[in-house]
């Protein structure tokens, strides 16, 4: 019956799954197209219709992040993407609330891509320069060790390094002079097995002497019997906590710099003998004869 009609709008349409009518609303919902018809329908009836802005505002809002982006990049890189990233909330949000309320459809693509394509520029510029920081340090870390390097390996003073291992990580030329090694190159023997037993004694004194109790430095003379003659080293013997290059951990380290004066200690003691005794003789002489007296009294 046409009562049945009257002042009414009919969609004649078919929901069957078969016929696959489906279609995804905004919504993200999936209706068959009869539904979407009426949905559709009572959109125009109350004149709600979506409207999405033209180039011109697109444009602009590209423009504005441009200048957002120049603003930002003479920043560090933490506050240069604090700004993109909050522009980027901003334009979500303020798309959701147009279209719920205002059902302006405000395409956000071209901006977010402006914005992560702002983010990466960022963040490689930081990259690179971190990258250039890093090699800057590592040439002037590179100049350093060598110039150390020569430094140790040109001092006429001899100089042994001993990491916390007991092995030997540094020995220049006049440490093997000094102690008759000729070219033997100490570097990663053990001490016990690589210097004679005064001074591998001298090192294994100090592990046994806690650090915050050990002076900073450690100073003195040894008598060293070698195979071939005897020395007399002056000696002085540091201890000290280094950082590992590779892992970054604290490491014990122990330098000991020491000279060979045994033509001076030889040389001071003929002195001595020659201050009591007579040169041509080698009889005590009258100095010999006053200290005789003054133990006397």
């Amino acid at each position: 019956p046409a009562s049945l009609i009257a002042g009414k709008d009919v969609i004649v349409g078919a929901t069957a799954v078969e016929l696959r009518d489906l279609f995804v609303t905004p919504t993200g919902e999936i209706v068959p197209g009869s539904v979407l018809q009426a949905l559709a329908a009572e959109t125009a009836k109350h004149g709600r219709f979506i409207v999405t802005p033209g180039l011109p505002v697109r444009s602009l809002g590209i423009l504005i992040f441009g200048l957002l982006g120049l603003l930002v990049m003479r920043r560090s890189w933490t506050t240069q993407l604090a700004p993109l990233g909050t522009a980027a909330v901003a334009v979500e949000l303020t798309a959701f609330l147009l279209q719920s309320i205002q059902q302006i459809s405000l395409p956000t693509t071209g901006w977010m891509t402006a914005l992560v394509g702002l983010s990466v520029i960022s963040t490689f510029s930081e990259l690179d320069f971190r990258r250039l920081s890093i090699g800057s340090i590592q040439t002037r870390l590179g100049a350093t060790r060598s110039l150390l390097q020569h430094v140790i390996a040109d001092s006429p003073a001899g100089v042994i390094v001993v990491d916390g291992n007991d092995r030997v990580r540094v020995a220049n030329l006049a440490a093997r002079q000094v102690l008759n090694a000729g070219k033997t190159d100490w570097v990663g023997m053990l001490v016990r097995d690589a210097l004679p037993p005064g001074l591998a004694q001298l090192f294994d004194n100090t592990l046994q002497v806690p650090l915050e109790t050990m002076l900073k430095s450690r100073q003195g003379q040894l008598n060293l019997q070698l195979s071939q003659s005897a020395k007399v080293l002056e000696y002085s013997l540091t201890r000290s906590t280094v950082v590992n290059d590779g892992d970054g951990r604290a490491a014990s380290a122990r330098c000991l710099t020491f000279q060979d004066v045994t033509d001076r200690h030889e040389h001071e003691q003929r002195l001595s003998y020659l201050a009591l005794h007579d040169s041509k003789t080698d009889c005590r002489n009258r100095n010999s004869f006053i200290q005789d007296l003054e133990k006397l009294a």
